[in-house]
């Protein structure tokens, strides 16, 4: 199973860290959003979308991508995500808008991650030190379980 993710990750750096664990040692590649633009991923069986959450969303150019982008038709999809506190589901939106690709949809990872956007950084920030040592296991275990996700049909 080829393996594709997309990806965001603006201001800490958090949800570089999980896909990057993501990836280590498996056949799955990292694009960022402005290399997903040029890069032909056709060829791909699985792509995970992957991104901080802003103001209880996606990253809005990672949702642009995904919307207008040919490429989603009919692959089966993840979502990844990091967040300061999680008090919902945030990838529901997006799932919903890809729902008329024919996407297959196998599953979503999400861990806390060190946020100080808007007041804040007044604060210190949140979650500090996330995503941790487990955080990063758990990512890969979620990356280590997409071939059975892949072969079960979601």
């Amino acid at each position: 199973m080829k393996t594709a993710i997309v990806y965001c990750s603006v201001h800490h750096k958090n949800t570089e860290a999980v896909v990057r664990a993501m990836a280590q040692g498996r056949d799955i590649d990292l694009y960022t959003v402005e290399e997903a633009r040029e890069a032909d991923l056709a060829g791909y069986d699985c792509v995970g979308l992957a991104s901080g959450i802003y103001f209880s969303r996606f990253h809005r150019t990672l949702e642009a991508w995904a919307r207008e982008t040919d490429v989603l038709h009919g692959k089966a999809v993840f979502f990844v995500y990091t967040c300061g506190l999680r008090h919902r589901e945030f990838s529901a939106r997006l799932r919903k808008a890809l729902r008329g690709q024919g996407c297959r949809f196998l599953g979503v990872f999400y861990c806390r991650g060190y946020d100080t956007f808007g007041a804040l950084k007044l604060f210190g920030g949140i979650a500090k030190g996330r995503p941790n040592a487990r955080d990063l296991r758990r990512a890969e275990q979620f990356a280590e379980s997409l071939p059975e996700r892949f072969s079960r049909g979601g």
